[in-house]
């Protein structure tokens, strides 16, 4: 019985994307077929400039007060050695509200990997939970406060999957390591109790019981 994998080719499907066909034939009949899409970025860095401001109308009853511009300008240096074209982006919000949400919005995403790299998910999301919280106290327009109880409810989802994905990785030993594998790491277990300590301030979630075994472990060092 022959095997053959070969590519079936690629093609660009965007300026940044590009489609790469994986074939897998067995005695010459095609059999399995994989397709992935590839983003596709020039040598070099991503360098991102923020300019911020607003722009709008004057209120004609007192413009002195709200003596907003109706345009806005700012100037780029493209440096000559950049390769390729440069790609821009531009958002405009309509209160400031807007833009902490925007910003907000950017961390919140599934957790993954190990220990370390699951807190770099999950720690983000409860300071950002912890902001939403105090923000929500304070709104008093009924669309913002629905915004932010939507926001609340992605984030504490997402939390509580990142919340037992990093409880694995306790050791057999107690403590925690990056793998769950026996010796635990002190400073990431400190790490991480500092990081239960603050999730369950804003979750309902977090076992005491993980809290005062990783304490007593700590102390036991």
């Amino acid at each position: 019985m022959a095997y053959k994998l070969n590519t079936g080719g690629s093609k660009y499907m965007s300026r940044e994307v590009v489609q790469v066909e994986t074939q897998l034939k067995v005695n010459g009949v095609l059999t399995d077929k994989v397709v992935k899409f590839f983003k596709l970025a020039s040598n070099g860095f991503e360098d991102i400039l923020e300019k911020s401001g607003r722009i709008g109308v004057k209120d004609k009853n007192d413009a002195a007060k709200y003596d907003v511009t109706q345009e806005a300008t700012w100037s780029v240096n493209i440096p000559s050695t950049i390769a390729s074209s440069p790609y821009f982006t531009a958002k405009l919000f309509a209160k400031p509200l807007d833009s902490i949400l925007d910003a907000i919005s950017s961390l919140i995403r599934n957790p993954s990997g190990c220990f370390e790299q699951t807190s770099s998910t999950t720690y983000p999301m409860v300071m950002a939970l912890q902001l939403l919280n105090e923000m929500q106290n304070s709104l008093s327009d009924e669309e913002a406060i629905a915004r932010v109880a939507k926001m609340k409810y992605e984030i504490m989802e997402k939390l509580k999957k990142g919340y037992d994905r990093l409880i694995s990785f306790e050791t057999s030993t107690q403590g925690y390591e990056w793998f769950g594998k026996a010796p635990a790491h002190e400073a990431l277990s400190a790490y991480g109790l500092a990081q239960f300590n603050d999730m369950k301030k804003v979750v309902n979630f977090v076992d005491k019981g993980v809290l005062d075994r990783t304490t007593k472990w700590l102390v036991s060092r």
